[in-house]
């Protein structure tokens, strides 16, 4: 008890003592006059400047506390020297007394007000608290290194943390602020005991550049030990606003257990899961090398969420008649990866389901610049949710129930550096088609350059006529697009503003074509420059392929054949074939074809035709037609046509209407609805041809109209080409005609004719009867005379010349001239063109002896005049001759001899 008494009574002195201390030390002793003592040490630390503006205020007991305000530490000097680096509006610590009797360290809460961060990079990216480090690891080194004493302390432990308002800015460039937090509150349970930390924070976060704002609300409870720091139940929220109208997105985040190793340098984070908007995302993560070389790896999945929350993030609005239940939810899985140094991000074994299809795919970001991946897209059909989203996003003139199967298979790679982009390997599935190729786009000062080629597979039109049918022609249909095939290599320069394509080849409309082709000034007034070739083609299918009836022609192989090579430039003014070859069938045709403006285009040309058989291309003739079909003398001319043509053409060998030419020429017009041949000239049977043709198509006066001269043509193979039959006249003929007619179709146009018509034929002979036998042989049955012997039905002349007046289609002569070796003939009559029937009546006067056995009977008639007439067809006429008048001539003869006889004798009796 004594023991006691004696304890209790130190005890108490001691007490008594210590207050009398702290009434002395507190009476007698300033702290503030120590401010310049502490200031003078950080500056002696750390190079900064310490200010403490406010009076250090002390407690004494049961806690020694301090507590003052209006703290500044200065910039580094190679920083804003005018903006501080932190600032503190008000500073209290506390610590107890008595457990320091016992070397035991009990802290109080730290409390810190008011803070105030300015941290910040320069141009070689080192921070402004880089320094500090620095000294805090010289100042460290010492003590690390010298002999180990008993520890100062047992025990050190602190209440507790808390920071109220606090901020924290980043800037770059020393000045440029980048990223602010404001409103950092941050509380904390007792630290040093050994048990978990509790850890709570919140704060005001903004990006300055971007705008963007967010609010993050955070809790741990944190353990420490043996250089490990575990934190479990760890739960925090982010509500972010991206601003400009954008919806504010919630992340909440949570992990049952986050650990990390110091020594070993790892991180394992477990049961950590994400959720914003209704997406929930499990993920699993673990880092390595964490101090020396950050790496983390992991996988995220996300289980049946529903897609609707994505657009809504997004900011994406789907059709009104897409509900969240139309779209559906999706599911994703993938691993991730991340590695400091060498920096690379890597996505692996990616697989998401979503709106009926799946993705699967990689991707890599190495260096923080180089993105490159694959993408697959397994083949599947649009759902209805799909196909609804796809109508939005197209114009509405494409049917996207046309596309059909879908799927896709892409490699890309991109520098985020400098811009380059790429897509290789790419194959992609839609509209019965397979498209592959590989594109590339590289930037460059002035402009992007893209280049890459473009395949697809050999596909039916149907899917893409569908797909794609308000933007064709009305009655183009899928039979006549036929298959499809398109393959380019391209190179397009848009700072050079040009594109080129080489090579080109396409398929479409029953046509197969290969090329290249350049264009400049694309993005103003371009101009497109290649070469084109289309292969062998027949333009009798074509039409048939676009439902037209084959063109009618004499010859059924005729427009069966045909390729096409050529050289074009195209502007916003015209087109220009030049270097154009054209075959069809065994015909080459050469030269340059120009188009003049598109709104009321004008075309020009000059064309080389090497030998062209037109009559293969024109309909039958008429003996040749089958009922109903339509022939030579019914072709059509053109109505309404509005083209303007202007031209010349040169034919080697040409073939129409069964006369053969040479060294064909002439000057092509056609305006106004009318077409003409100007300066039309032409060799042709020994003989020249010189003329114009004239075709009025427009209004309702249409006709034909020839002018022109034929000299020297021998008739006999000219007339066997023309009717295709045993030639019926022989000789040389010259020809003056000046021709027109009315009527929608040549033999209209023949029926109507009018004009002049004048010719001179000699040497030659009329096959199909003998003037001469026919002559006698009639007049030796009047006399009952022998008849002459069968003759050849040949009538030789020496000359016939004449000239006719065509009206309505029938031409009258009224100066025939014909000379034979025994016959002067002179005479009139008509020949209808058309039917080419002719009716003539002739006066003949006998010059000679016919010269035929038996007809000496006509000797008597020399220099006496025959009339006779010529009716029929000019193949086969029927000549009548009225031998009356030889008769009458005669007896008048023959008694003017016997008068003149009887009065001789008169007179002679006279005279005796």
């Amino acid at each position: 008890m004594r023991a006691i008494k004696i304890g209790l009574t130190a005890v108490a002195a001691l007490a008594v003592l210590l207050v009398v201390a702290i009434v002395v030390v507190a009476s007698m002793f300033d702290p503030n006059d120590y401010k310049g003592v502490a200031t003078d040490a950080f500056m002696a630390r750390t190079g900064r400047t310490l200010t403490i503006d406010e009076d250090l205020r002390l407690a004494y007991f049961p806690w020694l506390a301090v507590e003052t305000g209006g703290v500044t530490v200065s910039d580094s000097p190679a920083f804003d020297a005018d903006r501080p680096f932190a600032t503190a509006r008000r500073v209290a610590a506390r610590v107890k007394l008595l457990p320091l009797l016992s070397r035991r360290v009990e802290i109080g809460t730290v409390e810190l007000e008011g803070l105030t961060l300015n941290l910040a990079r320069d141009a070689e990216q080192r921070g402004n608290w880089e320094d500090l480090l620095e000294a805090a690891a010289n100042e460290r080194a010492p003590a690390e290194a010298a002999e180990p004493n008993e520890p100062a302390v047992s025990a050190f432990e602190i209440e507790g943390i808390r920071v109220r308002d606090g901020s924290v800015y980043w800037h770059e460039n020393v000045d440029e602020l980048r990223y602010s937090v404001t409103g950092l509150n941050l509380s904390t349970g007792g630290i040093g005991s050994g048990e978990p930390i509790a850890f709570e924070a919140a704060l005001d976060f903004a990006d300055e550049t971007s705008g963007t704002k967010a609010v993050v609300a955070a809790s741990a409870v944190v353990a420490a030990a043996r250089g490990a720091v575990t934190a479990t139940d760890v739960d925090a929220t982010v509500t972010v606003d991206s601003g400009g109208g954008a919806p504010v997105r919630t992340l909440e985040v949570a992990a049952t257990r986050a650990a990390f190793d110091r020594a070993a340098e790892t991180l394992a984070v477990e049961g950590l899961t994400t959720e914003i908007a209704g997406i929930r995302a499990a993920w699993q993560l673990s880092g390595s090398t964490l101090i020396s070389n950050p790496a983390v790896r992991g996988n995220v999945s996300v289980e049946r969420a529903p897609l609707s929350a994505v657009f809504e993030q997004l900011r994406l609005t789907p059709p009104a008649a897409l509900s969240a239940d139309d779209l559906g939810s999706f599911t994703l899985a993938t691993e991730l990866s991340f590695r400091a140094e060498p920096q690379l991000v890597e996505v692996t074994g990616l697989t998401a389901e979503l709106l009926g299809m799946r993705v699967g795919g990689e991707a890599s970001l190495a260096a923080g610049n180089e993105l490159a991946g694959h993408v697959v897209v397994d083949e599947f059909m649009p759902n209805g949710a799909l196909q609804a989203l796809l109508r939005a996003a197209v114009p509405p003139t494409v049917d996207v129930g046309a596309l059909g199967a879908l799927a896709l298979d892409a490699r890309f790679d991109t520098s985020l550096d400098s811009g380059r982009a790429a897509l290789r390997g790419l194959t992609l599935k839609a509209f019965g088609a397979t498209i592959s190729g590989n594109i590339e786009g590289v930037p460059g000062e002035r402009g992007a350059v893209f280049r890459g080629t473009i395949a697809t597979s050999r596909f039916a039109a149907d899917a893409l006529a569908q797909g794609f049918a308000a933007m064709l022609p009305p009655n183009l249909s899928p039979s006549e697009l036929g298959m499809i095939e398109l393959g380019a290599t391209f190179v397009l320069d848009s700072a050079a503003d040009t594109l080129t394509v080489a090579p080109l080849r396409a398929e479409a409309f029953g046509l197969s074509a290969s090329g290249e082709l350049s264009a400049r000034d694309i993005s103003r007034a371009a101009v497109w420059t290649g070469k084109a070739s289309v292969e062998q083609f027949s333009p009798q299918e074509l039409l048939t392929r676009f439902g037209l009836p084959p063109q009618p022609t004499s010859d059924p192989r005729a427009f069966t054949r045909a390729t096409l090579d050529t050289r074009f430039a195209v502007t916003n003014d015209g087109a220009e074939l030049d270097d154009l070859v054209l075959a069809l069938d065994e015909t080459t045709i050469r030269g340059s074809f120009t188009l003049q403006g598109f709104d009321a285009p004008a075309y020009r040309f000059a064309l080389r035709v090497d030998q062209v058989d037109a009559d293969r291309y024109l309909p039958p003739k008429a003996r040749d037609a089958e009922a109903g079909e339509a022939t030579a003398g019914d072709l059509e001319l053109p109505q309404n046509n509005t083209m303007n043509l202007d031209g010349t053409m040169e034919i080697g060998s040409l073939k129409l209407a069964g006369m053969q030419f040479a060294s064909v020429a002439a000057r092509i017009l056609i305006g106004g609805g009318d077409l003409k041949l100007e300066n039309a000239r032409a060799s042709l049977y020994g003989g020249t041809f010189a003329g114009n043709f004239h075709v009025r198509a427009a209004g309702n006066d249409p006709g034909l109209a020839l002018d022109g001269r034929a000299s020297g043509l021998e008739l006999e193979p000219l007339i066997a080409a023309l009717t295709g039959d045993e030639p019926n006249f022989s000789g040389t003929g010259s020809f003056d005609l000046n021709l027109a007619g009315k009527g929608r179709t040549v033999i209209e146009n023949v029926r109507t004719a009018g004009g002049n018509v004048s010719f001179d034929m000699a040497n030659g002979a009329i096959k199909g009867f003998n003037l001469g036998s026919t002559l006698c042989r009639l007049y030796n049955v009047t006399q009952r005379a022998p008849a002459p012997p069968e003759q050849p039905a040949l009538t030789a002349y020496e000359g016939i010349r004449g000239s006719a007046v065509v009206t309505a289609g029938t031409a009258t002569s009224n100066d025939l001239l014909a000379r034979t070796s025994f016959m002067d003939i002179n005479g009139n009559g008509t020949l209808e063109l058309a039917e080419q029937r002719l009716d003539y009546e002739l006066d003949a006067k006998l010059t000679g002896s016919i010269g035929i056995q038996n007809c000496e009977t006509l000797d008597a008639f020399v220099g006496g005049e025959l009339p006779f007439r010529i009716r029929g067809t000019v193949t086969e006429p029927e000549i009548t001759p009225d031998f009356s008048k030889l008769v009458r001539q005669q007896l008048r003869e023959e008694l003017e001899d016997r008068l003149e006889d009887r009065i001789r004798d008169r007179l002679r009796d006279l005279l005796r």
